[in-house]
C-alpha cells in the first residue's frame, strides 16, 4: 500500500471525521457517476461480461464508498472480476501512473531518449540494431542527412515509413510503397520520388513552429513483420512493448512484455489496437484484449488468425536486444522499448521514458503495485536520499 498512497491523490472527504462536507459531496458525485459510468459504458459490455448492470452498479458504489475508488476506474480495471476486484485499492489508475514514472526519472536527463534522432544515433552507435532512419525533413527545407535533396535518389526503391519526429500516437504517419513504375503511393495517391521530397518539405512547412521540431518528418526504412507476425494484421507492423528496470545496483530487469496489433486496416499499431501478454520464459502469446472491459480474443478481430499459443519468433534475441539497448541508458531506472521482429531479427523502434503500466494492469490479475516496481521505486528514492546526503 505504500506505492499507493505515494500515488494516489484521495478523493474529497476520504477523511470523513474531519471534513464532513468533503464526505457527503463524494457520496453524492460517486453516486451520480456511478449511475452515469454503468449506464454509459455498461450497457456497451453487458453481452461481453456475462454480468448485469444492477450487479456492476452496486460494485461501483461499494467501491467508491468503502475504498475511495473513483467509479471511472471500474471498468479501466475491469473490477467486474471478482480476482481483481478483491485488492482493487491496489490497483493505480493511468494518472497515477504517471506519477510513477515521473517520480523514478526525477533529476535524469531524459532527453536523448525522448528526442527520437538523438535516441536513434545513441542506439545505431552502440551497434544496438534499430529502425533505419533514412532522413529528417525540416522546416524552410532544410534536412537531417543530406545537403542537397538529389542525394536522396538513393533511397528511391525502398520502401518508407514516415511520422513526427518526436509526436505521440498515430498521428501524421504515412506508409509509401514503390511501385514498379518508379512511382510512390500511400493507398490514396501515386507521386513521383522528387513529388515525395516535396511533399514532405511542405508538411514540415506546414506543421512545424519555430520553437519547436516535433512536427518534423522523419523518414524511415519501412520495417516488415516477420511472417509469423505478419498474419495477425492486415496493414499494421506489429510491435512488442518490453518494460525493463535498472537497479541501482547496475541489475537489470524485464518486468513485462505485450504484443501489439493493428485492427482493421491501421498502418499503425498504436490507436485502433489489440494487445497480447507475452510470457517473459517462452514468447508466447496469451489471448488479447481490445480495451478496458473487453473479454480476451484468441484470435485477431480482425483477420481471425489465433493469437493464443502463437509463439514470437528470436523471443530470446528480443530479451537480449532489450537488455543491450537499455544499457545505453543505465541512468534511467525503467524503460518501454517498442520492439519489432523482422524476417531477419528484432530491432529497437523507439524507447519510451512513460512506459505505459496500464497494459500490465489491463491483462493481468496482478496489480502493478504488487510487482517489483514498488521495489525499484523505493531503490531509487533510497538511493537518491543516500547520494544527496554524499
Amino acid at each position: 500500500m505504500r506505492l499507493v498512497r505515494e500515488t494516489r491523490i484521495e478523493p474529497e472527504g476520504s477523511n470523513w471525521i474531519n471534513y464532513p462536507v468533503g464526505f457527503i459531496l463524494w457520496l453524492f458525485l460517486s453516486t451520480y457517476w456511478s449511475f452515469k459510468t454503468c449506464l454509459g459504458v455498461g450497457s456497451e459490455l453487458k453481452g461481453e461480461i456475462e454480468s448485469c448492470r444492477i450487479r456492476h452498479l452496486v460494485q461501483m458504489l461499494y467501491l467508491a464508498w468503502f475504498k475511495n475508488l473513483s467509479p471511472i476506474e471500474y471498468y479501466e480495471n475491469r473490477f467486474f472480476l471478482k480476482e481483481r476486484r478483491s485488492h482493487a485499492e491496489y490497483f493505480l489508475p493511468s494518472p497515477r501512473q504517471g506519477i510513477i514514472t515521473r517520480k523514478l526519472h526525477e533529476w535524469r536527463n531524459t532527453d536523448e531518449l525522448d528526442h527520437k534522432l538523438q535516441a536513434y544515433k545513441n542506439l545505431k552507435k552502440a551497434g544496438v540494431p534499430t529502425a533505419e532512419v533514412l532522413e529528417v525533413f525540416y522546416k524552410d527545407s532544410k534536412r537531417e542527412f543530406t545537403d542537397d535533396v538529389s542525394e536522396l535518389e538513393e533511397h528511391i526503391g525502398k520502401d518508407f515509413f514516415v511520422k513526427p519526429l518526436n509526436g505521440y500516437g498515430a498521428f501524421g504517419v504515412a506508409k509509401w510503397t514503390f511501385n514498379k513504375d518508379n512511382t510512390y503511393t500511400d493507398g490514396s495517391r501515386s507521386v513521383s520520388p522528387d513529388q515525395l521530397w516535396q511533399i514532405l518539405a511542405d508538411e514540415a512547412d506546414e506543421r512545424m513552429s519555430d520553437d519547436s521540431d516535433m512536427e518534423a518528418r522523419m523518414l524511415q526504412q519501412l520495417v516488415v513483420n516477420h511472417p509469423d507476425l505478419k498474419v495477425l494484421s492486415r496493414r499494421s507492423l506489429n510491435t512488442l512493448r518490453v518494460v525493463s528496470f535498472y537497479w541501482p545496483s547496475g541489475r537489470h530487469e524485464i518486468l513485462y512484455a505485450a504484443a501489439k496489433m493493428g485492427m482493421d486496416d491501421e498502418i499503425q499499431d498504436t490507436i485502433n489496437t489489440t494487445v497480447s501478454r507475452v510470457d517473459l520464459d517462452t514468447g508466447r502469446m496469451n489471448a488479447s484484449t481490445a480495451g478496458p472491459g473487453k473479454k480476451g480474443n484468441t484470435h485477431h478481430p480482425t483477420t481471425g488468425h489465433p493469437i493464443e499459443g502463437t509463439v514470437i519468433p528470436y523471443w530470446q534475441q528480443v530479451m537480449e536486444l532489450v537488455k543491450k539497448a537499455h544499457a545505453v541508458y543505465p541512468h534511467l531506472p525503467i524503460v518501454g522499448w517498442d520492439v519489432a521482429v523482422s524476417p531477419d531479427g528484432p530491432l529497437i523502434i523507439e524507447g519510451n521514458c512513460n512506459p505505459r503500466l496500464m497494459l500490465i494492469q489491463l491483462h493481468d490479475n496482478l496489480p502493478v503495485t504488487k510487482t517489483s516496481l514498488t521495489d525499484l521505486f523505493f531503490a531509487w528514492q533510497e538511493h537518491r536520499a543516500n547520494q544527496s546526503h554524499k
